[in-house]
């Protein structure tokens, strides 16, 4: 794991050292062990490692072939390797060490872009041709690695990160209309960011850059490839995710440093826990608890005990949220969610003990185990069932339960409140629009909420993109997998996943320079589950059925583990933190310094800060707001180096 930079000078001129040298050091969080540079004219290059595979000097980057004619800088991890490296030395190839990188470098020697195909990892990387004048860049299937890039009529920029680009001098200007996805979906999709001009390469793509610029992003692998169902009985399919899980886990112990495992309660971490358990002999746990009623420390520690691992918890202290500034500069776009900061303190932990972890991170997106997911499969069935009349007509009766009977089917307990009811019921409205009916079930903010949150001002400059409605709802039409649930999880796959879950994961750990593996994002379990029926997943209220079975019939953790409900992520931000919290909340969100900003309403974030109810929604809806403001101060003011 590492950080990688770059600049193509389109002008022809030489590029100054001096600029690939102030990249490079923004990212010493991602690679404190080595460092290297190279500039060639009209092209530079640079790289921090953090030294996970022969840790000798030999893994140094850039680094170059035979004749030098060939350079590449990577991030990542390429589990088959060895696999590769055996095919390319019976076809001639020579090496000098034992790292990944050199596969790839020899890979695309022999192979070209058809090398991506035959790997199995997670990266991102970029080689220069210096005979062709050219520059690759590709990113892996499911987008675990980050890759930004900036071009304007001089130069094309590349980095791992954002802030690199901001060094070299990248304009920084806020993108309006990424910022009103933003407050629906709590993160920036797709290839946008928060920065006008700066793009993610999408992930399974790759792209060249000649002297005329970038040249058209081509996809290598897509989701929606996924489409047909595979003709395997429960049992065939138990035993073939069991395989895949099992090879996906074992593969990620590749390592010549210390590696460990988040683990929570739940069935996710605990079963990459106990497969480790089976292969390596001391396995080193970490789990972060809350002292409040929904903590699963205790839980944790008892499954540790039962698999035979070691365990190290550490809890929220009432004054932590003073780091939420730390948090979201090395995040460098708003994620609006308090998850956040127990992730970065619990890599902080980890960062003592290890260099690498594997994560139960990705499950929820393969299996269909997010409490949505639930919601619109059978919303969707009743919908097909009834018909749009009598589907109708049940709605209006829905409309008139008692908040009991809706808390008994919510899995947030006493946490769903009017709002949430009010958004079942909106969902019910608009099933007919997948698009319309995710975003009244998810979002942050609807768009009547939004107009009233936002300046009049700045409303209107967000007008000219596409709402997060239309984008989910034109990829999820793409789609031509038959199984509505495998639409919605390739969905999922494609934008909270990469945007959300991945970069708070890769961000935050590499913030302590940790490396995080996460094996149920291989790509061969992404696919198997994606071709297999929803009945195999999700039967009556049960989720993630695939996995239980395969892991009883194993009999590798304990029932109660196997046959326990997901319990959601819930933190309570009055319980979690004291008053100060509030006080620090309303110091950031004053009526001056939102006046300042020009963009959110001083008085709806006033009723919003005041907000006596403390609903789940508006937890969520403060750390939107909070996160953004905090990210501005530091982005948007130009204090981010400090």
């Amino acid at each position: 794991m590492c950080g990688i930079c770059g600049i193509y000078d389109l002008e022809g001129k030489p590029v100054e050292e001096g600029l690939i040298l102030a990249m490079r050091e923004e990212m010493i969080h991602r690679g404190p062990d080595d460092v290297g540079h190279y500039t060639e004219g009209i092209l530079g290059l640079g790289h921090r490692r953090l030294s996970i595979i022969d840790l000798s000097e030999h893994g140094h980057q850039p680094m170059f072939n035979e004749d030098q004619s060939l350079a590449i800088v990577y991030n990542g991890e390429i589990y088959n390797h060895l696999d590769l490296r055996c095919q390319l030395e019976k076809k001639g190839h020579l090496f000098t060490s034992h790292s990944d990188t050199e596969v790839l470098l020899h890979g695309y020697e022999e192979w070209g872009k058809d090398l991506l195909p035959r790997l199995n990892g997670m990266f991102a990387f970029a080689i220069w041709d210096s005979k062709e004048k050219e520059l690759f860049l590709a990113r892996d299937r499911i987008g675990i690695k980050p890759l930004y890039y900036y071009q304007d009529q001089k130069r094309f920029l590349f980095a791992s990160e954002i802030k690199p680009l901001l060094s070299a001098g990248v304009p920084v200007e806020l993108d309006p209309s990424v910022t009103a996805l933003y407050l629906g979906l709590r993160y920036s999709p797709g290839e946008t960011s928060f920065f006008k001009g700066i793009k993610k390469l999408p992930p399974g793509c790759w792209a060249k850059v000649d002297s005329k610029g970038l040249g058209p992003v081509q996809t290598w692998w897509n989701l929606l490839d996924n489409d047909r169902i595979l003709p395997y009985s429960q049992v065939e399919a138990e035993e073939r995710f069991y395989e895949l899980l099992e090879d996906a886990v074992f593969t990620r112990l590749i390592a010549d440093v210390p590696i460990g495992a988040f683990l929570s309660g739940g069935i996710d971490s605990s079963a990459i826990a106990a497969l480790m358990s089976n292969r390596e002999r001391t396995v080193n746990t970490f789990t972060f608890g809350f002292g409040l009623e929904l903590d699963e420390v205790d839980e944790a520690r008892r499954i540790a005990q039962e698999i035979g691992v070691k365990n190290a918890s550490i809890y929220l202290n009432k004054d932590d949220f003073h780091l939420y500034p730390k948090v979201l500069r090395h995040l460098e776009e708003p994620l609006g969610d308090s998850i956040i900061l127990p992730t970065f303190l619990l890599a902080q932990r980890a960062a003592q003990d290890v260099k690498v972890v594997l994560l139960g991170d990705g499950a929820d997106e393969i299996l269909g185990g997010y409490v949505h997911h639930l919601a619109m499969v059978y919303g969707d069935l009743a919908h097909s069932l009834l018909g749009r009349r009598a589907f109708s007509a049940l709605s209006g009766l829905a409309g008139g339960l008692p908040q009991v009977a809706w808390e008994k089917f919510f899995v947030y307990p006493a946490a769903m409140g009017g709002s949430g009811v009010k958004r079942v019921l909106n969902y019910f409205k608009a099933i007919d629009s997948p698009g319309q009916a995710y975003m009244a079930l998810g979002s942050a903010f609807n768009e009547e909420d939004k107009a009233k949150l936002l300046t009049s001002d700045f409303y209107a400059s967000t007008a000219s993109g596409s709402g997060a409605a239309e984008l989910y709802g034109d990829y999820f039409e793409r789609s031509r997998n038959p199984d509505f649930q495998n639409r919605l999880l390739q969905l999922d796959l494609k934008y909270w996943n990469v945007d959300f879950t991945l970069l708070r994961m890769d961000k935050l750990t590499m913030a302590h320079s940790l490396e995080a593996r996460v094996p149920f994002l291989d790509h061969r379990l992404v696919e198997l589950c994606l071709r297999l029926p929803r009945r195999f997943k999700t039967r009556r209220f049960n989720q993630k059925l695939l996995m239980r079975g395969a892991l009883k019939n194993k009999n590798i953790l304990p029932e109660r583990v196997v046959r326990r409900r997901k319990k959601s992520f819930f933190f309570p931000l009055e319980k979690g933190f004291d008053h100060s919290f509030f006080d620090f909340a309303n110091d950031t969100l004053s009526e001056g310094a939102l006046k300042r900003r020009g963009i959110f309403n001083p008085s709806y974030v006033k009723d919003l800060l005041g907000n006596g109810d403390r609903e789940l929604i508006h937890n969520k809806q403060l750390m939107v707001v909070l996160a953004f403001e905090l990210w501005a101060c530091q982005f948007l003011d130009n204090e981010w180096k400090t």
